[in-house]
């Protein structure tokens, strides 16, 4: 699970080119799922249309099988399968934290990698991604509000008995220009960055606006 609770960051970027670059390097079964529910952009980002979304499942969660769960998904041409967010924001209010746990659990039967992209709030439906995820990527980047809210999102963490284990936190957009060094954006959080990733935002914006994901068009 991505998860951020700042929007913004970065998080449906990191996790379509991870969904793709984990099938393009691997022979593994691969699943991305938006849990982004009101406003999900996964479909944008892999240049995806179709009225099928999560809300389809809902429809039917009492008779749920993988076969009927992989056949609401779309196909990529890279060769992952998509669970897409809902068309509009207010039927978000028909996907339930017991229906997303349902649809997981049941994909699980079917892909080895799955991706969730999510939604900068603390939620209900969130305490389900961090219950049954195997690992959360965490994103920040150099920007006080963000550091604040991860570092709170953090003490979250720590209350609910989270296993840190599972955290992986991600430094996205990193910019020596920004004014703040990433090692004390360690120390404030008191927890060290797993990853960091450089800024690029003429590649991750051309990227996102042809519906091209930058592991596909420049694997370099």
């Amino acid at each position: 699970a991505l998860f951020s609770p700042q929007g913004g960051v970065g998080c449906t970027t990191l996790a379509t080119n991870l969904a793709i670059a984990a099938r393009l390097n691997s022979n593994k079964k691969v699943a991305l799922m938006d849990c982004n529910l009101q406003f999900g952009d996964v479909g944008l980002f892999l240049n995806l249309q179709s009225g099928k979304t999560v809300v389809d499942l809902v429809s039917m969660i009492d008779d749920l099988d993988p076969e009927l769960v992989e056949d609401v998904m779309l196909p990529h041409s890279s060769g992952i399968r998509v669970l897409l967010a809902p068309l509009r924001p207010e039927m978000a209010d028909l996907v339930t934290a017991d229906h997303v746990r349902r649809i997981l659990t049941m994909m699980r039967q079917t892909f080895d990698l799955i991706f969730v992209d999510t939604w900068p709030f603390l939620h209900e439906i969130t305490l389900v991604y961090l219950e049954i995820c195997d690992r959360l990527l965490l994103v920040a980047t150099q920007e006080i509000p963000t550091v604040k809210n991860v570092k709170q999102f953090m003490d979250v963490l720590e209350a609910i008995e989270f296993p840190m284990t599972k955290l992986a936190l991600v430094l996205n957009r990193v910019d020596p220009r920004a004014g703040i060094d990433p090692l004390d954006i360690e120390r404030s959080i008191q927890h060290p960055f797993t990853g960091q990733i450089a800024a690029n935002w003429q590649l991750a914006t051309y990227a996102a606006n042809r519906g091209m994901p930058f592991v596909m068009s420049n694997r370099d």
